[in-house]
């Protein structure tokens, strides 16, 4: 299935948004760190990179036709 350039704009951010989330989580410095949460989010991560390295991307999409026009502001 192929993706507009702004899905995979938004799938690269999600993965970013979840290795931080990973990153805080699995390093805080009080108490353990939720082993089932970090896998969750190393899991979700993997998916998204999943769909980004198997998934085409279509060029001739246009912006306005991808529904994300205001997910953007």
């Amino acid at each position: 299935m192929s993706h507009s350039v702004e899905a995979v704009y938004a799938k690269a951010a999600l993965i970013q948004s979840k290795g931080l989330e990973l990153h805080r989580e699995r390093f805080k410095k009080q108490g353990e760190f939720d082993r089932l949460a970090c896998q969750t989010l190393y899991d979700d991560m993997r998916a998204l990179a999943l769909e980004l390295a198997y998934g085409g991307v279509d060029l001739d999409v246009e912006f306005a036709q991808t529904g994300l026009k205001n997910e953007h502001k």
